[in-house]
């Protein structure tokens, strides 16, 4: 199980969080796209602070320009990314 813990600090509350160490769960990221990748946005899944996700990249696009884009993405980040490609254009 994973559990996503978000917290905010006022000016008032200057304590520190605790540490808390949980086993890291293997996380998977679902990029989902039809001709209208963005890079800024598919770079901040592949910097995360977490080190244990892999990315996958649902590709249902039929434009040569953004199946390009998508691919040299892919290409430049291996170990973090993964194209599932839809070849028929039926969408996932």
């Amino acid at each position: 199980m994973t559990i996503l813990t978000f917290s905010y600090f006022s000016k008032k509350n200057r304590e520190k969080p605790r540490n808390i160490s949980f086993p890291q769960s293997k996380v998977a990221v679902l990029y989902v796209t039809y001709n209208d990748f963005k890079e800024d946005a598919a770079m901040s899944c592949v910097k995360q602070d977490y080190s244990n996700f892999h990315t996958f990249i649902l590709d249902d696009s039929d434009d040569i320009k953004y199946i390009k884009l998508i691919n040299s993405f892919a290409a430049k980040h291996r170990k973090e990314i993964t194209v599932i490609k839809e070849k028929k254009q039926e969408s996932f």
